[in-house]
């Protein structure tokens, strides 16, 4: 059987422990109404790690995001939360239209498969032009896109690349590909999702899978049943749950990325003692560029607003495994992809909760829509309103830095920078790396990209903001500042110093050991 990742039949883990291994977790789960006087805002305190001052953001509109520990360096993952003005049951209706729901910026197609799937189900993807005029290229170890042994043997051979045609050959071949990946995995599970031969060592994408599988994070409540049945898909649907499979591709700024999703969800029968209604597990099946594996858990709680009326909250927990944060590359790199990501995710969760205010999105042409997955959202405008002051205590705002990068006033002093030992910018360095994030690290010195300024006007704004999470900063603000996803080394500490009028601080690099 041909499909885009190949089909990988060697024998692996058997798949109940790595779900057994995280549900034995989630049975500690806090109940919403276990506790006296408990709602969603001491789950959330309580069991989820957010703040007081992310509690009041959250009751004010916002999305709130938390970075969680990861095991390894080129894993990312994220808890996001929002409130949403409609009921469990209406949200879910709306989402299970998901070619509608999605609508938004980022995503120029989607499609949903039909059961079962068809061709007619893929009639309007095709291959972004940067993938087309790649594959000629692509060999085992050395190709840009994420394929099998098997897709890159058939990308070279059945698409004749001399012909006028050769991009629509292309595009039939990636379309039949996907189609093939999809009804494999109906029928074989994980196993079928094969292994990427993009790079020098293949990556096995059910190994991955099943290591954000054995994540101990805390959840609002244990879904075992639906853990086990990602593991061991096709087998043991859980009671009353429903499923549907859909394909995007992702335009959010980097390469165009193709992405294939399979949706769970699945009504929890304990919803009347805690209150969490449905468990929604959105699991990558096949990403072109980036991704190695995502699964994203969202759980909708009921909750009565300040009306008296009948809404939710959604709360996202997202995992995924990425491209690019691994090696001496990756230690510059990683802060960088980890802030974008949680943008991602808030921006996101804004998304939704606009579509649900909207409630009936007008009809139109195919539907352009939002990635469910963190890392394929859309990026969101930047709320103004939430950064600090200009001048604070002498200081300059954290986003006029970010500005003056952005338009190239830091640029030519940063490429000297980076470039002075080695004789080569940080982009030169990038165009070595086929999967490289060129437009996050062009122009950029080690240094600022360690610092991530986009970190920095977000801490700049709750400090003069937020008289918590002040007082939290001042007491330890290492630990304040990895939760709020700036990577520190282990065993270094952070010193909170200010800038007045006439007192400025530089931090200047450690001098070379040579």
């Amino acid at each position: 059987m041909s499909h885009v990742s190949g089909s990988n039949r060697r024998p692996g883990p058997a798949g109940f422990p790595f779900a057994l291994a995280w549900a034995i977790v989630l049975a500690a789960a806090v109940p919403l109404a276990a506790q006296p006087g408990s709602g969603v805002g001491r789950l959330l305190h309580e069991t989820m790690g957010f703040s007081a001052g992310d509690l009041r953001g959250l009751d004010r509109g916002s999305a709130v995001i938390r970075s969680l520990d990861t095991p390894v360096r080129q894993e990312l993952a994220h808890v996001g939360v929002v409130h949403l003005d409609a009921p469990p049951d209406e949200f879910v209706d709306l989402f299970r239209d998901i070619e509608r729901f999605e609508r938004g910026p980022g995503i120029p197609r989607i499609g949903r498969f039909g059961s079962p799937p068809r061709g007619a189900d893929l009639r309007g993807l095709t291959l972004p032009a940067e993938d087309v005029a790649d594959l000629p290229r692509c060999r085992a170890g050395d190709c840009p896109l994420k394929l099998s042994a098997e897709a890159l043997t058939r990308f070279r051979t059945d698409v004749d690349w001399s012909s006028a045609d050769a991009g629509g050959q292309a595009n039939e071949l990636a379309r039949e590909m996907v189609l093939d990946l999809v009804r494999a995995y109906q029928a074989e599970g994980n196993a079928a999702l094969g292994a990427y031969v993009d790079d020098d060592d293949p990556l096995p994408v059910a190994e991955q899978f099943r290591a954000l599988l054995a994540s101990r994070d805390p959840l609002p409540a244990a879904v075992p049943e639906l853990l086990r049945y990602l593991d061991d898909y096709p087998r043991r649907l859980p009671g009353g749950a429903d499923e549907f499979f859909y394909w995007t591709v992702v335009d959010f700024g980097l390469k165009p990325t193709i992405r294939v999703n399979h949706v769970v969800i699945h009504p929890l029968a304990e919803r009347p003692a805690t209150g969490v209604a449905y468990a929604i597990a959105i699991k990558q099946l096949y990403a072109s560029h980036y991704f190695h594996t995502t699964l994203e858990l969202r759980f909708l709680l009921d909750r009565v607003d300040p009306a008296g009326r009948a809404a939710s909250t959604l709360i996202s927990v997202t995992r995924s495994r990425n491209d690019g944060m691994t090696g001496f590359r990756g230690l510059f790199l990683r802060p960088i992809i980890r802030r974008r990501s949680r943008d991602a995710v808030r921006g996101y969760l804004e998304h939704v909760r606009r579509q649900v205010e909207r409630r009936a999105p007008a009809a139109g042409p195919a539907p352009a829509a939002g990635d469910p997955s963190p890392e394929g959202r859309a990026a969101p405008t930047r709320d103004r309103s939430r950064q600090g002051p200009r001048g604070a205590r002498g200081g300059v705002r954290g986003q006029d830095i970010i500005g003056a990068e952005r338009r190239g006033v830091v640029r030519g002093r940063a490429r000297t920078v980076s470039g002075a030992r080695t004789g080569r910018s940080w982009n030169d360095m990038a165009n070595d790396d086929k999967n490289a994030i060129d437009d996050v690290i062009e122009g950029l010195s080690a240094e600022q990209l360690q610092r991530n300024q986009q970190v920095y006007a977000d801490v700049v704004a709750k400090y003069y903001g937020d008289p918590d999470f002040k007082a939290q900063m001042d007491a330890d603000p290492t630990a304040v500042l990895r939760a709020e996803g700036l990577e520190i080394p282990e065993g270094a500490a952070v010193r909170l110093l200010f800038n007045t009028e006439k007192l400025l601080h530089i931090v200047l690099p450690a001098p070379s050991a040579d």
